[in-house]
């Protein structure tokens, strides 16, 4: 029983200490994680799109393209051929 409750002990002060090495040094290592590595390069920034031009926009309203197809319906499910996990019986 000794040894039970020295090893519980143990595992009490192990998990206490990974506990405050986690604290303290977790926010330091998620910090280096994200910040960025080098430095800001303006001249790589796109220009920004120009939202009164037609050409700027995917799909419109107002135009025939791509985008105004119809998607076909799904194909209904069949309930019988659909068999719920575990639904099974047991064999006899």
């Amino acid at each position: 029983m000794t040894a039970r409750r020295l090893a519980l002990a143990g595992l009490l002060l192990l998990a206490l200490a990974i506990a405050l090495a986690v604290g303290r040094f977790a926010p330091p290592l998620v910090a280096a994680a994200t910040t960025p590595r080098g430095g800001f390069d303006a001249s790589a920034v796109p220009r920004a799109p120009d939202y009164a031009s037609d050409a700027a926009w995917l799909a419109l309203p107002n135009t025939r393209d791509e985008a105004d197809v119809a998607l076909p319906e799904p194909p209904a499910l069949d309930p019988v051929a659909v068999e719920p996990r575990g639904a099974r019986p047991w064999p006899a």
